[in-house]
């Protein structure tokens, strides 16, 4: 606004929003933040093109931190972030030493093969507990009782006995897709198991 009444003073209000940037950047840099620093350096180096090379300075300090923590790190995580900090050095810097380059290869390589042996653990512990669940799920055998069959089978749909003799029933349990299985019993033991 007051650059509109004072045309020469437009040049100071770009040069202060400019100074603005830049030490908000650097405030950002020194703790560590690094993203935020570089989008207050890029949107000062759009209102002033001469800032390039004490930009690009800014931005070689960032690769060199990360890849001296990079350096520092051995686990699974730490390795991620070798290869997202030897990545963002490249783009910064807009390239990668011979050696660095060798070393984010061989580490998407490493991390490639972790994830698909993290992937197959993954595949055989799912496999292994469904495995385990069915050898848990008890089945039912000949000789055993009808309160133990009915403990593992739920109720059946339809129980046919003689009236004289309560301990012979015939037992049908149907499912989907006209399947049924027929258990008989005699003297309160399963004798036989049929399935149509």
């Amino acid at each position: 606004m007051v650059a509109g009444w004072y045309p020469g003073v437009r040049h100071h209000v770009k040069r202060f929003k400019i100074t603005n940037l830049m030490n908000k950047g650097e405030e950002l840099y020194k703790i560590g933040l690094h993203n935020r620093s570089l989008s207050y350096f890029d949107e000062a180096l759009k209102m002033d093109s001469g800032l390039t090379f004490e930009i690009a300075t800014y931005k070689h300090r960032i690769a060199v931190e990360l890849l001296t923590m990079a350096d520092q790190m051995k686990d699974l995580n730490s390795l991620k972030f070798v290869v997202y900090a030897l990545e963002e050095t490249q783009k910064l810097t807009g390239g990668l030493s011979k050696t660095n380059s060798r070393i984010l290869d061989e580490l998407k390589q490493k991390l490639a093969v972790n994830e698909s042996y993290e992937i197959r653990e993954k595949i055989d512990q799912i496999l292994n507990e469904e495995k385990k669940k069915k050898e848990d799920e008890k089945s039912i055998l000949v000789g055993m009782v009808i309160s133990e069959v009915e403990e593992i089978m739920g109720p059946p749909s339809e129980i046919i006995s003689n009236n004289d003799n309560s301990g012979n029933q015939l037992w049908i349990y149907r499912y989907e897709e006209g399947k049924e299985v027929l258990l008989t019993f005699t003297n309160y033991k399963l004798f036989r198991i049929e399935q149509e």
